[in-house]
């Protein structure tokens, strides 16, 4: 199995658990996972400092990867998320769009299939 570097993009209001899900099975699967940092229950909000280095990072995440996955599982991305992907492509980054999470996470390797990604 090729251990690939995949990072996820996607709504942290609409998404943010099936996020969490596609990030557990991935990183089940070996897969080395970065995904956006959700807010805690309770949590204050963060500054716009803290969002600024969170996105860098993020952005940094996309260059690094091997795979760029957006999960939209009602089937609408937001600008950011299109924006993301745009960057993805960019950069020469194989990206995969997955609005079925059960399928994905029922069955990684699977759905991995037929992303296009290095060998």
């Amino acid at each position: 199995m090729t251990r690939l570097t995949v990072t996820l993009c996607g709504s942290l209001t609409r998404a943010a658990t099936d996020l969490a899900r596609v990030h557990r099975a991935l990183a089940l699967a070996g897969h080395l996972v970065h995904a956006p940092c959700p807010p805690l229950p309770g949590e204050a909000a963060i500054t716009g400092e803290q969002l600024d280095r969170l996105t860098e990072r993020h952005y940094e995440a996309i260059r690094q990867s091997d795979l760029v996955i957006a999960v939209i599982p009602d089937g609408r991305p937001g600008n950011a998320t299109h924006y993301e992907m745009r960057y993805a492509k960019h950069f020469g980054k194989a990206v995969r769009w997955v609005t079925d999470v059960d399928a994905l996470v029922g069955d990684v390797a699977a759905w991995l299939d037929g992303a296009e990604v290095p060998a």
